[in-house]
């Protein structure tokens, strides 16, 4: 009997250290409009930056390994990191309460257009040769993947902002 109380204390204390835990790592919680403007401007500054960081790394990657549909890659990841960085400025320039709903509708559409260019961007890089391309293309890879995640970020709270008609 005794080792059964053990195991319920065990159980117990298991149950409000990781409830504990996950609290601590939980996503930001939007408590307003203003909190859902605040991040996805953020997002979308995040989300231009890692698109500017792609489109260096495919500079810097040999000639040989930019060939089909990663050389497209040169001309969308430049144009998603410009309309991500329309994004940041449309957003940041807005006063809480005070959004537009023609506001809302173009930041979602330049988000969900860089969003598909990266994605396409990425689907390429995957398919990069291996051998002399394979350090390149695991640099891309990551670095698309950053800039996915933050892109979609940005569209999930730019969905978020209420908008005046």
């Amino acid at each position: 009997m005794p080792s059964y109380h053990l195991l319920l204390l065990f159980l117990f204390l298991t149950f409000f250290s990781f409830s504990a835990t996950a609290k601590k790592h939980a996503p930001p919680r939007l408590t307003s409009t203003s909190s859902a403007l605040e991040f996805a401007a953020r997002y979308a500054a995040a989300a231009s930056i890692s698109a500017s960081n792609v489109s260096a790394a495919l500079q810097l990657t040999p000639a040989r390994c930019r060939i089909g549909p990663v050389q497209d890659c040169v001309v969308l990841v430049d144009h998603s990191a410009k309309q991500l960085g329309r994004v940041s400025d449309v957003l940041g320039r807005i006063e809480p309460g005070t959004a537009q709903e023609s506001q809302v509708n173009d930041a979602s559409t330049w988000t969900s257009a860089a969003l598909t260019d990266l994605r396409t961007c990425h689907d390429a890089a995957q398919s990069m040769p291996m051998g002399p391309c394979t350090r390149a293309r695991g640099t891309l890879v990551r670095r698309l993947e950053e800039a996915l995640r933050h892109t979609s970020n940005a569209l999930y709270f730019i969905s978020r902002i209420s908008a005046r008609p």
